[in-house]
């Protein structure tokens, strides 16, 4: 897409390849993403798409086709990956398997980087990792 872009700049410029257009101005792989993520839509529905403020939120961008918003979170590395799993989803999943509340309690706190000593403050992956190791091994278990 874009050579020399960091992860701010990546989330934008899949906003832009989004937003105000029809689903069949998609490129091939953003169609199919979105004809994922949106079965019932048609060929000609609008989409609209931002970036998301709400730093509690693993999402980067929203998508919305019709009244339906999707959250889409996208790693850049040496090539880019989107992430459509909803985390409530993936929560009922674990409820299903018989996972204890305590355990998907902490994992919400993994996947939100939630600072146990003082929950307003977000850490990285890589601080909250090495902050909580047996944490992390727990939940694993």
């Amino acid at each position: 897409m874009y050579n020399n872009i960091d992860g701010y700049q990546n989330e934008f410029l899949f906003v832009l390849e989004f937003n105000n257009k029809k689903i069949k101005e998609l490129n091939p792989l953003l169609k199919e993403i979105l004809d994922d993520l949106f079965p019932n839509a048609n060929e000609n529905s609008i989409i609209k798409s931002w970036t998301n403020h709400y730093k509690r939120q693993k999402a980067d961008i929203l998508i919305k086709v019709n009244s339906d918003i999707k959250y889409i979170s996208i790693k850049k590395g040496n090539k880019n990956s989107v992430h459509v799993e909803n985390l409530y989803q993936f929560i009922d999943f674990l409820k299903e398997l018989r996972i204890n509340n305590e355990t998907i309690k902490l994992f919400k706190d993994f996947h939100y980087g939630l600072n146990k000593n003082n929950p307003k403050i977000f850490l990285s992956t890589h601080d909250y990792c090495e902050q909580n190791k047996q944490i992390i091994k727990n939940i694993f278990k």
